[in-house]
């Protein structure tokens, strides 16, 4: 099974490139849950909902649950994704990405958390990184990100954004789709992006691309 990463900082239209990808591509693509949305529309307790502020202590933990969020969606992926013929999956977002979110460096976050970096990047045939509103345009953040995410603040979002590029910056196949006026125009850079990798591992099959 092949894995592709959809990465990038808040507000960068990762939710909405996912549902073009699996409307262009249904029959090849597995879409993979964000871990740490599975949480946060669970329930889990977030600044603002059950945590006065945000803080180094309180990502730790949501660190820690995440991880293990992943790593039960990213078996049960494996096992659909099978059962249901498709040949790669593609995550939103993945365990690595939580050293985006955290003050230690990517080895350090590795260390704490249990991961191998050397066999997380390996794991996937290419990462995607949306670029996020927080370092394009300031004033269309604040208008397109919710009141009630934990990401409000666009400082530290933009702060996220700058540290998941370092994450993935080791990766041999990152691609950085930069943030622009027209949401469309970047959502169909990314399927087009997401189609000419599927010919390239499919090549019995001649993929559309729209």
């Amino acid at each position: 099974m092949r894995h592709i990463v959809l990465t990038g900082g808040p507000c960068a239209g990762k939710t909405r490139a996912l549902a073009a990808l699996e409307g262009a591509y249904p029959n090849d693509l597995y879409v993979v849950a964000e871990a740490s949305a599975v949480l946060i529309e669970g329930g889990f307790p977030r600044p603002g909902r059950g945590v006065e502020t945000w803080s180094s202590e309180w990502q730790r933990d949501f660190e820690h649950a995440t991880l293990a969020v992943h790593q039960a969606i990213d078996r049960i992926a494996d096992r659909e994704a099978e059962r249901l013929g498709r040949s790669i999956q593609i995550h939103d977002r993945t365990a690595l990405d939580g050293a985006g979110f955290v003050e230690e460096s990517v080895e350090e976050f590795c260390h704490e958390y249990g991961l191998d970096l050397e066999k997380e990047l390996a794991r996937f045939i290419a990462v995607i990184h949306l670029e996020s509103l927080a370092t394009y345009d300031k004033v269309r953040y604040r208008e397109n990100v919710g009141t009630e995410r934990v990401e409000r603040d666009i400082e530290m979002a933009r702060v996220w954004e700058m540290k998941l590029r370092e994450v993935w910056a080791q990766h041999p196949r990152r691609v950085i789709v930069p943030a622009q006026n027209d949401l469309e125009e970047k959502i169909e850079k990314v399927v087009t992006l997401v189609g000419e990798i599927l010919e390239e591992q499919i090549p019995q099959q001649r993929l559309p691309i729209p």
